[in-house]
């Protein structure tokens, strides 16, 4: 027969007092701080010790596990709960915890304002607001954020690649986990810094070619494949009209221009005339360009490359080249966009692929070539001939991990130059 025990507890004020029948759902409780904590056990949860605190200002309990089942161990992380509540209630902040709902759309609202101080673009917003999506589809949103510790994710890795989300991907996601998590710290709302996640290995195929690059044979090989495309004495063997002549003549400069400019898909589609410089400087044609805030995945930048010749000739060939138009469009002037790049771009890539032979190895998981690839071979390219990192990484728009983690593979030949560089005075074999 279970005994009845009555729990008795005083507000500050006095003036009312809870009776409650508890039947032995806590027990060894422990008064501390002259009352203000109070520690106890209960069955249900495996007798480890938990605090309850009354807030005033709330009028409600706060009450939380302290995950011990020691009894020496609880009292000393219940006096620093408390020492945190008092710091919050000095700083104005939210000491009961909020839900991973509210938390979220906290963190939005925050990186909204990001959008006007221009910090961030609308672009990246849309990012990240589809990446606290994924956060959602992990854990149960209605929970409170403090449910969660800092192991609570460790398997968000496994999560998304059942859904088929690639490595890069899932890299960028958790970075705005740990971005939203911080902000949460900050704010006030939880007490964890970070997340822990598992370790993310590099995709490498079995000669070391990285994923999504092209080498330097076969961008040889498609430089030659892209001049004879475009070649009048191809034009006219295959019958080529002039719009779909020029077609082909805007890919080939397309696919040279990534690769000299390292310019993201979205950035060249949007990329106007006013934006582009040309000039000279030594041996070499160089083209200084402007990225707008707009049309940046970032932020704006501007930015010097090579590749100069190509946008003159593009000039010359084009009849749309007054400030405010695109560079890239049709005979006709009507743009190249995302919604037409289907009939603009792809089809030629694909042909270009099919000519080559390559289609089926530049498809596979550990490859997978794309438009895309020619940034890539174009930020490789400027590595192994010795760029500057920082400015390399301010030239393209991303960040120094960002090269660091996705373009500095092992690369022999260039380990070798690097090792017989040596001075004859300091040479360390002798």
């Amino acid at each position: 027969m279970k005994s009845n025990v009555v729990r008795i507890d005083f507000r500050k004020d006095n003036k009312s007092q809870i009776i409650e029948d508890t039947r032995g759902f806590r027990f060894n409780q422990v008064k501390l701080i002259e009352g203000e904590v109070t520690i106890f056990q209960t069955k249900q949860s495996g007798d480890n010790w938990h605090m309850r605190m009354y807030i005033a200002e709330n009028q409600k309990y706060f009450t939380k596990s302290l995950r011990t089942k020691s009894k020496d161990s609880a009292i000393e992380k219940a006096k620093i709960e408390y020492a945190g509540i008092l710091v919050k209630r000095q700083e104005n902040k939210t000491i009961f915890s909020i839900s991973i709902h509210s938390a979220i759309e906290k963190y939005l609202e925050h990186r909204r304002r990001d959008i006007e101080t221009r910090i961030i673009t609308k672009q990246r917003y849309g990012c990240i607001v589809s990446q606290m999506k994924h956060l959602k589809g992990y854990v149960n949103a209605s929970h409170q954020l403090t449910a969660y510790d800092k192991n609570s994710l460790i398997n968000y890795y496994s999560y998304r690649v059942k859904m088929g989300a690639k490595n890069v991907t899932i890299a960028n996601e958790q970075s705005t986990l740990n971005a939203f998590c911080r902000f949460c710290y900050d704010e006030g709302f939880h007490n964890v810094l970070a997340y822990r996640f598992n370790k993310i290995k590099r995709e490498e195929t079995k000669d070391q070619t990285r994923r999504g690059i092209v080498t330097k044979k076969e961008y040889e090989m498609i430089w030659r494949y892209l001049v004879s495309y475009t070649s009048a004495k191809t034009i006219k063997q295959e019958q080529v009209t002039d719009f779909l002549a020029y077609e082909r003549y805007m890919f080939r400069h397309w696919c040279l221009i990534a690769s000299n400019t390292m310019m993201r898909t979205n950035e060249m589609f949007n990329l106007k005339w006013k934006n582009v410089k040309t000039y000279k400087k030594d041996e070499h044609r160089l083209s200084q360009i402007i990225v707008e805030d707009s049309t940046s995945k970032t932020k704006a930048r501007q930015f010097v490359a090579r590749g100069g010749q190509y946008f003159d000739r593009l000039k010359f060939m084009s009849k749309h080249t007054n400030a405010e138009d695109y560079v890239f469009t049709n005979l006709n002037g009507v743009r190249w966009t995302q919604g037409n790049r289907a009939r603009n771009l792809d089809q030629h890539w694909h042909l270009l692929k099919d000519k080559l032979g390559v289609t089926e190895d530049w498809s596979r998981e550990n490859r997978k070539v794309e438009l895309y690839s020619f940034r890539h071979f174009g930020i490789t390219t400027r590595l192994q001939q010795g760029a500057n990192i920082a400015q390399l990484a301010s030239d393209v728009g991303t960040g120094m991990k960002q090269i660091q983690d996705h373009y500095y593979h092992s690369d022999l030949e260039a380990s070798e130059r690097n090792m017989l560089k040596s001075n004859r005075k300091n040479n360390l074999t002798n």
